[in-house]
Protein backbone atom coordinates (compact mmCIF):
# COMPACT_ATOMS: atom_id res chain seq x y z
CA UNK A 1 0.00 0.00 0.00
CA UNK A 2 1.09 3.38 -1.19
CA UNK A 3 0.83 6.34 -0.25
CA UNK A 4 0.74 8.75 -2.44
CA UNK A 5 -0.20 11.85 -0.46
CA UNK A 6 -0.99 13.35 2.98
CA UNK A 7 -3.00 16.62 3.56
CA UNK A 8 -4.35 17.61 6.15
CA UNK A 9 -8.06 18.63 7.09
CA UNK A 10 -11.10 19.25 9.68
CA UNK A 11 -10.84 15.47 10.23
CA UNK A 12 -7.23 15.44 11.21
CA UNK A 13 -5.13 13.92 8.31
CA UNK A 14 -6.42 12.80 4.51
CA UNK A 15 -4.23 9.93 2.91
CA UNK A 16 -4.74 8.64 -0.25
CA UNK A 17 -2.95 5.07 -0.82
CA UNK A 18 -3.28 3.52 -4.14
CA UNK A 19 -5.95 0.71 -2.41
CA UNK A 20 -7.51 3.23 0.07
CA UNK A 21 -9.20 6.63 1.25
CA UNK A 22 -8.01 7.31 4.85
CA UNK A 23 -8.98 9.91 7.37
CA UNK A 24 -6.65 9.40 10.11
CA UNK A 25 -7.00 11.83 14.12
CA UNK A 26 -3.97 11.56 15.87
CA UNK A 27 -2.97 12.70 19.50
CA UNK A 28 -0.67 15.69 19.07
CA UNK A 29 2.76 14.48 19.44
CA UNK A 30 3.24 16.98 22.89
CA UNK A 31 0.46 15.14 24.10
CA UNK A 32 2.06 11.76 23.43
CA UNK A 33 1.00 10.63 20.00
CA UNK A 34 -0.72 8.26 18.52
CA UNK A 35 -4.27 7.49 16.51
CA UNK A 36 -7.43 8.24 18.47
CA UNK A 37 -9.52 7.70 15.10
CA UNK A 38 -9.31 5.87 11.71
CA UNK A 39 -11.52 6.02 8.58
CA UNK A 40 -11.04 4.07 5.69
CA UNK A 41 -12.68 3.25 2.00
CA UNK A 42 -11.14 0.95 -0.33
CA UNK A 43 -10.71 3.07 -3.73
CA UNK A 44 -11.69 0.12 -5.13
CA UNK A 45 -15.59 0.76 -3.63
CA UNK A 46 -16.25 4.15 -4.39
CA UNK A 47 -18.85 5.46 -6.48
CA UNK A 48 -18.77 8.85 -6.69
CA UNK A 49 -16.18 11.84 -5.17
CA UNK A 50 -17.82 15.41 -4.11
CA UNK A 51 -15.97 18.55 -4.18
CA UNK A 52 -17.06 21.88 -2.59
CA UNK A 53 -14.69 25.05 -2.82
CA UNK A 54 -15.48 27.97 -0.16
CA UNK A 55 -15.63 30.89 -2.00
CA UNK A 56 -14.06 33.00 0.88
CA UNK A 57 -10.93 31.09 1.18
CA UNK A 58 -10.46 28.85 -1.80
CA UNK A 59 -10.50 25.78 0.69
CA UNK A 60 -12.25 22.63 -0.49
CA UNK A 61 -14.16 19.88 1.07
CA UNK A 62 -13.53 16.15 -0.33
CA UNK A 63 -16.62 13.47 -0.10
CA UNK A 64 -16.12 9.96 -1.02
CA UNK A 65 -18.92 7.86 -0.98
CA UNK A 66 -19.27 3.95 -1.72
CA UNK A 67 -19.76 0.69 0.16
CA UNK A 68 -22.83 2.93 2.00
CA UNK A 69 -20.21 4.87 3.81
CA UNK A 70 -19.66 8.34 3.41
CA UNK A 71 -15.92 9.90 4.16
CA UNK A 72 -15.47 13.77 4.60
CA UNK A 73 -11.90 15.82 4.40
CA UNK A 74 -12.88 19.38 5.24
CA UNK A 75 -11.15 22.55 4.79
CA UNK A 76 -8.45 21.15 2.75
CA UNK A 77 -6.07 24.23 2.02
CA UNK A 78 -6.09 25.03 -1.73
CA UNK A 79 -2.34 24.15 -2.54
CA UNK A 80 -3.48 20.76 -0.84
CA UNK A 81 -6.83 20.23 -2.69
CA UNK A 82 -4.76 20.84 -6.35
CA UNK A 83 -2.37 17.87 -5.42
CA UNK A 84 -5.30 16.09 -4.40
CA UNK A 85 -7.36 16.44 -7.40
CA UNK A 86 -3.98 15.58 -9.26
CA UNK A 87 -3.66 12.77 -7.57
CA UNK A 88 -7.00 11.25 -8.36
CA UNK A 89 -7.35 12.27 -11.93
CA UNK A 90 -3.97 10.11 -12.21
CA UNK A 91 -4.96 7.43 -10.81
CA UNK A 92 -8.80 6.47 -11.51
Amino acid sequence: MAELIRVKCTGGVLIITDTQIIIQLEKPKWLGGGLIKQDTLARSLITGTHTKVHATNGFMDFTFTGAGKELAAKLVRPADAARVQAVLAETT
